[in-house]
């Protein structure tokens, strides 16, 4: 049987979730956010020989971590996280934002990679302010288990 391409099931639907063996499987995740709100990232596990991260995107607003902001977004690496990373949204024009999530990969050439060839994500949902995120990285296979990570949202709208 030849591997699986998950990047060719989320091109026929227009990347909106797609079912593999019985899971819902995404590209990535979305959260609204207002500005303070807060969410705690752990790395539970990593199965792959390649370098895992999880990315957290937001245009036009700040991600702060530990006192230091990234504008748009930042990829917390594997190898340079605490298991448990604290991050505050900043919303620049005091709206509501969106908070994308999803996982990526370097192969060793210093480039972030996602959401591409076998890239999926199975999230489970374990109560209402927090998921964990079963990840499949850009190898074409289904073993959903190259990252594992948890998202638990402990802002003010959680």
């Amino acid at each position: 049987m030849a591997p699986i391409c998950f990047q060719d099931e989320f091109t026929k639907s227009n990347a909106k979730p797609i079912e593999y063996k019985g899971k819902t499987l995404v590209l990535r995740d979305h959260y609204n956010v207002v500005d303070g709100d807060g969410f705690k990232i752990s790395i539970e596990q990593i199965n792959s020989e390649r370098r895992q991260g999880v990315t957290l995107s937001i245009p036009k607003h700040d991600i702060i971590i530990s006192g230091q902001t990234f504008h748009h977004g930042v990829v917390l690496w594997q190898d340079l996280v605490s298991k448990d990373t604290l991050i505050s949204i900043h919303l620049k024009q005091k709206t509501i934002g969106v908070l994308s999530i999803y996982n990526s990969w370097d192969w060793g050439e210093g480039i972030k990679e996602s959401c591409h060839n076998g890239a999926a994500m199975h999230i489970e949902k374990i109560n209402k302010n927090h998921k964990r995120y079963w990840c499949n990285d850009g190898y074409p296979d289904d073993n959903l288990n190259d990252i594992v990570f948890c998202v638990e949202k402990i802002g003010p709208d959680s």
